[in-house]
């Protein structure tokens, strides 16, 4: 059964969330999670003053997913970008990191590994939902 979710708009991006999770904002991201749940979605964004391009992207990437993991290409609402998901030292990650035009978002989702399926559906949809405000 798909949760009741409700809406977040920021200045450069929407997504929806089940009604029953927390949002947060801090100076450097916002996150959603469950009261109870095991994990947390966080989103940031940055903007450069020329389009973003996949090689900034990959840059970006370096400091974030081990080496020996595969990172895919994906397209996640009006934005396209890279993905990866792996488990480094007790936790499992999702990142995408995206683009469109100027702006680049940076998302993450993350738990103790050995609740990594938790959460997962819930997460795809709210992944799903994420769109891109067009600034242009």
């Amino acid at each position: 059964m798909r949760n009741k979710f409700s809406q977040y708009q920021s200045r450069l991006w929407t997504i929806e969330y089940p009604q029953d999770w927390i949002v947060e904002e801090h100076s450097e991201c916002f996150s959603f999670y469950a009261e109870n749940g095991v994990g947390a979605l966080q989103i940031s964004n940055y903007s450069k003053d020329e389009t973003v391009t996949v090689e900034d992207l990959k840059e970006f990437t370096e400091n974030e997913v081990p080496e020996d993991d595969e990172i895919k290409n994906v397209t996640v609402g009006n934005c396209s970008g890279l993905g990866a998901e792996f488990q480094y030292k007790d936790h499992f990650w999702r990142m995408w990191f995206l683009a469109k035009g100027k702006n680049f978002f940076y998302i993450t989702y993350n738990c103790e590994f050995e609740d990594h399926d938790v959460e997962k559906e819930v997460v795809n949809q709210i992944i799903d939902t994420f769109k891109c405000i067009d600034q242009e």
